[in-house]
């Protein structure tokens, strides 16, 4: 079964949808959805990368947990 899923895998010839024509639909949703990605996304992205005091907090929260997780599982 495995071997004929293959062979019909390898048959099949795909293409990334960037790489389609400009008035092919599938090339229009991929660019619909690029740009609702970048405005709901990108704009935000700035956020996480500039706030070295969050990054700080976060990863002593983190090794926080990890030793009540460690000393937890010790006893």
């Amino acid at each position: 079964m495995i071997d004929r899923v293959k062979v019909i895998s390898d048959n099949v010839k795909s293409r990334r949808m960037q790489d389609l024509d400009d008035d092919h639909v599938k090339y229009r949703e991929y660019k619909f959805w690029n740009r609702v990605r970048d405005a709901a996304l990108k704009l935000d992205y700035g956020v996480f990368n500039n706030n070295v005091g969050l990054k700080e907090q976060l990863g002593e929260l983190r090794n926080s947990w990890l030793i009540v997780l460690f000393v937890s599982n010790a006893l």
